[in-house]
């Protein structure tokens, strides 16, 4: 494992569908392969994980115990979150151990639609409370970017 930067670890957005679903998994693929690299005596490898995790005498037991120290996995919900999607992403950080976030980011896409509000004078809905494709798509969109946007600052401050 190569460090490039002084975080401990990775942050993977996850959203319950199948892209971000498919990262997570090969991420704790990766984590057993490490595990496996150690328990057959590979000090090499030994030695870079106790670097990546910043902790000189670990030793990972499991993949999951391995995953749980080098990969967060964050559900960014709002209001029209699905209970499925939150349930598969739980379940799947669950299952591979990975440390688990679950914000409501709510509160920040109000702000951006508040912006566009006072500026225009039009409150954007979305199409099942009446709104236009167009309006559909920008507060889809909007959702989106702001996951983006909190994506990098927990990655940057919480890893």
């Amino acid at each position: 494992m190569a460090v490039r930067s002084p975080l401990g670890g990775f942050l993977l957005p996850l959203s319950g569908g199948v892209d971000s679903s498919a990262v997570a998994c090969i991420m704790f693929s990766m984590c057993r392969l490490v595990c496996q690299a150690v328990a057959a005596g590979n000090d090499d490898v030994l030695s870079d994980v106790r670097q990546v995790v910043g902790d000189a005498v670990y030793n990972p037991r499991t993949p999951q115990d391995l995953c749980s120290r080098l990969l967060t996995t964050c559900y960014m919900a709002t209001e029209n979150s699905s209970r499925e999607t939150r349930e598969r992403a739980g379940m799947l950080s669950q299952q591979i151990g990975s440390y688990h976030l679950t914000p409501n980011i709510d509160a920040a896409v109000k702000a951006v639609i508040g912006v566009f509000t006072m500026v225009t004078g039009k409150a954007p809905q979305f199409r099942v409370h009446g709104g236009s494709s167009p309006e559909n798509l920008a507060l889809q969109n909007v959702q989106a970017r702001i996951r983006m946007v909190d994506a990098y600052l927990f990655a940057q401050l919480s890893l």
